[in-house]
């Protein structure tokens, strides 16, 4: 009975797809979460859903099936993992759980040990380098990766073993290589 009213709820959630006060199937805690306020629409009700409705962290009011089904749905339509389901890394049973350092120049964050044996959420470094030896390439924790033009006359490699002295032009570009190879 209860994973039938879970699933009204869910299925009300979706219908509305607004920032509805809806109470849960224990009729205590509204059934708004806030880590689901960045979301809109279907994605906002699937993550209220998951994460207050049916309480799929916690203690679930409804099936493992119905929760996965509502967690698979959440991922494919925003490509992300249920923010309720990111772990903070104070608890030891967190180690190699997901989480999220807030930094837009990492990527698979986890709770991992720390060198003062406790944990903390580390993630892998984003690979900002896009190839071009005409740019300065680095990473904002904030906005993520961005390009800077290296000055006009840097020396770059345009990649061509039969040019050299190549360096870059106004448009970020690496050109002028003098040719060194002979044509047959």
């Amino acid at each position: 009975m209860k994973s039938l009213v879970a699933l009204m709820v869910f299925g009300l959630f979706l219908f509305l797809g607004t920032t509805s006060h809806a109470q849960t199937p224990d009729g205590e805690t509204p059934a708004v979460e806030d880590v689901c306020e960045g979301y809109a629409g279907q994605a906002y009700g699937l993550c209220n859903a998951y994460c207050e409705a049916m309480d799929c962290d916690g203690e679930p009011r409804a099936s493992e099936k119905a929760c996965a089904r509502v967690q698979a749905n959440f991922e494919n339509k925003t490509g992300e993992i249920l923010p309720c389901l990111l772990e903070g890394c104070d608890n030891p049973s967190n180690l190699g759980k997901p989480c999220d350092d807030m930094s837009a120049c990492t990527i698979n964050d986890t709770c991992q040990l720390y060198i003062d044996g406790g944990l903390q959420c580390i993630g892998d470094a984003l690979d900002c380098d896009d190839g071009n030896s005409c740019t300065l390439d680095d990473c904002d924790v904030i906005e993520g990766c961005f390009s800077v033009n290296e000055p006009v006359d840097f020396p770059c490699d345009d990649g061509d073993s039969c040019t050299q002295g190549e360096v870059c032009d106004e448009n970020g570009a690496c050109a002028g290589g003098i040719p060194i190879c002979m044509e047959r």
